[in-house]
């Protein structure tokens, strides 16, 4: 079986990939980021989403929501342009077959890379 070696981002290396994993649909690495601050940012995604799942699940006023929205966007020093960073256009991720691949849905936490292959 192929393994991911490197993730790419804009056809960039970003990371080494090591300890894969897959559970279909999802295929699961350590990622060692060389770019520290896109990993940081990666994990403030990941806290966000996390985030507006579980507001979704209180079912609040849209007004409210928004103002929550809002709030946790500040906390975690987020723009709305790095809301589009962890969708699927700009990482990909390079196999040991020398193959390159789109990443899709992408997620990270605690070191743990996460995709749709």
């Amino acid at each position: 079986m192929d393994k991911p070696l490197t993730l790419l981002f804009n056809n960039q290396k970003v990371a080494t990939l090591s300890g894969f994993s897959f559970e279909t649909p999802w295929a699961y690495a350590t990622a060692e980021f060389d770019d520290v601050s896109l990993e940081a940012k990666l994990e403030r995604l990941a806290n966000f989403r996390a985030f507006g799942a579980e507001l979704e699940q209180k079912e609040l006023p849209e007004d409210k929501e928004e103002i929550l929205w809002k709030e946790k966007l500040v906390e975690l020093k987020l723009s709305h342009s790095d809301l589009k960073l962890d969708r699927d256009e700009d990482f990909s991720v390079e196999w040991s077959d020398d193959s390159v691949r789109e990443a899709r849905s992408l997620s990270y936490g605690n070191k743990i890379l996460m995709w749709r292959p």
